[in-house]
């Protein structure tokens, strides 16, 4: 078994259906190309190499994007995305030391300038975007290169391209115009779920055969999406251990369960964008820290804490409220059992536009979780190819 809250790892449906698969593969793939994607009509936004981390946070919570280019102006190129995993890791880390400065340190000066540097060092200059891309291998550890993976396409490049690198190496392509050299359109998950289903309906309504493979599930077909999923308590743990879980392990979600482990939700590394900048969190992290150390705050501590010092379950309800007040609908956490099968996954992973969905029992425990990835992994499997 498997520990992770978004599937990145090989399938494990056995064979079934080559002749059938083959031909969706070719009215998917070898019959479609880049271009042939609808994309919505969206701007790119982009962060330059000079802007400081938390400008390019600010960014991505103003536009309620998830990742941007990064364009380097002084060597004329792109050096990657700059991913809310990114933001995180800086935040969570922010929030770590100022609850273990010494109060004389514990000063508003002091955590503006952590926040703004993104440093553990209050004497710093500036994080510019730039620096996180520089020496890749001493930033493995705090960086998901999944996320910041940076693997440019054309228009005319064919549709099995985008589903290989969303399948082994990254969440998003980039498109690029062959002339400028520039993004033009951003294929995501959510979109190539869509285009996906929609191939999935159009072979259904034609009357053409459709691959066995998708009409597998997790009990019939070797245990596809059954995993240890990695869980947060709702009323006993704070949204810093679900993020702390979430940097650790390299995942994009947990599932947050109640106190019989039945699943109520899920904390994304979208979540973060509550906060609205580096500074907001770590000004937040100061008030509730001087809070905390105040014998005055015992009356009422609760009006203090921090978003981080929220237990799961409070911190979901902030994040749904938050949706609420900005006319936002948010689709429920997506959920199948051992008996549904892989088409209707992609279905309801196409409607919510969500990257996941969790495997329960009949009492609503987490037994697995299939994400976008491990979807993408099922289309470049040969049928063929015995394990």
């Amino acid at each position: 078994q498997r520990q992770a809250a978004s599937g990145d790892h090989p399938p494990s449906v056995p064979p079934s259906g080559a002749g059938a698969m083959e031909a969706f593969r070719h009215g998917l793939f070898s019959s479609k190309k880049v271009k042939d994607f609808p994309f919505p009509e969206r701007e790119i936004v982009e962060v330059k190499a000079t802007d400081t981390v938390d400008s390019a946070f600010r960014t991505l919570v103003e536009h309620k994007i998830l990742s941007a280019p990064v364009w380097d102006e002084e060597r004329d190129m792109y050096l990657g995305f700059f991913d809310i995993t990114d933001a995180l890791a800086l935040i969570y880390s922010v929030d770590l030391l100022i609850t273990a400065i010494p109060d004389s340190m514990l000063q508003t000066s002091t955590a503006l300038k952590l926040a703004s540097s993104g440093s553990a060092c209050p004497d710093c200059t500036d994080l510019l975007v730039g620096s996180i891309f520089e020496d890749s291998d001493a930033n493995n550890g705090m960086r998901s290169q999944r996320d910041s993976a940076w693997n440019p396409i054309t228009n005319d490049a064919p549709v099995s391209q985008v589903i290989f690198l969303l399948a082994t190496s990254t969440r998003r392509v980039p498109v690029i115009d062959q002339d400028t050299k520039r993004v033009v359109k951003i294929l995501s998950q959510s979109l190539v779920t869509f285009v996906l289903n929609e191939t999935i309906k159009a072979t259904e309504s034609s009357g053409d055969e459709l691959p066995e493979l998708f009409n597998k599930t997790p009990a019939n077909s070797g245990g596809f999406g059954l995993c240890n999923v990695l869980t947060v308590d709702a009323d006993k743990q704070t949204a810093r251990d679900a993020f702390r879980m979430i940097i650790e392990n390299g995942v994009s979600a947990v599932a947050v369960l109640d106190d019989e482990g039945k699943l109520l939700s899920s904390i994304t590394t979208k979540d973060i964008r509550l906060f609205k900048s580096l500074e907001e969190a770590a000004l937040q992290r100061l008030t509730a820290e001087k809070s905390k150390r105040d014998a005055e705050a015992d009356n009422n501590p609760k009006e203090h804490l921090a978003l981080m010092d929220l237990t799961c379950g409070d911190f979901v309800s902030m994040v749904e409220t938050t949706a609420t007040n900005k006319g936002i609908t948010m689709a429920p956490v997506v959920t199948v059992n051992k008996e549904t099968p892989i088409r209707k996954m992609i279905a309801r992973l196409a409607l919510t536009k969500k990257h996941r969905c969790f495997v329960t029992d009949s009492n609503r425990h987490p037994i697995g979780v299939v994400s976008v990835s491990d979807i993408a992994k099922l289309l470049v499997t040969d049928p063929n190819k015995k394990e």
